[in-house]
């Protein structure tokens, strides 16, 4: 079976798109990661007030085998982008300018937590073989990933 590229973009469109068993699933999954990596069928069934079997129809609709198999891609999505998966919430009496405050804070604390995490003995060298390149191809997948690509490619 195919592997899902991206479990978590795909969670977020079966939220909006799925049967309303998928999308009460997809909610909970989204809404507490640390619990849907941990939890058994059993728990996550009687949470959505689902079936045993309706988990696992939802784990296939997902690209899944099964539950272990979503749990182990949900695991490494949390892993990768953990930190950035769960922003913390804004109050309901913000107003305009604390939420640009906000966003704008939570902007730099992720830039410091990526600068924190790192490796500056990779990068330099990742550097030099980008330096000493014959030629360097520059590719995006579609979106921002494209004007990404683009801005490399003017920028080298």
């Amino acid at each position: 079976m195919k592997t899902p590229a991206d479990i978590i973009t795909r969670l977020q469109l079966m939220s909006q798109d799925g049967t309303k068993s998928d999308r009460r699933l997809a909610s909970l999954v989204l809404s507490d990661l640390d619990f849907a990596s941990k939890a058994a069928i059993s728990e996550i069934a009687a949470r959505v007030g689902v079936s045993e079997p309706t988990v696992t129809r939802f784990c296939r609709n997902l690209g899944c085998e099964g539950l272990r198999d979503f749990k182990f891609y949900l695991a490494q999505a949390i892993a990768i982008g953990g930190q950035y998966l769960s922003p913390e919430p804004l109050s309901r009496d913000a107003r305009e300018q604390r939420i640009a405050s906000a966003i704008t804070e939570a902007a730099i604390a992720a830039i410091k937590r990526a600068s924190e995490n790192l490796d500056m003995s990779v990068l330099v060298s990742v550097a030099a073989r980008i330096a000493s390149s014959g030629n360097i191809l520059c590719i995006g997948s579609g979106g921002i990933s494209s004007m990404l690509a683009t801005e490399m490619q003017n920028r080298l």
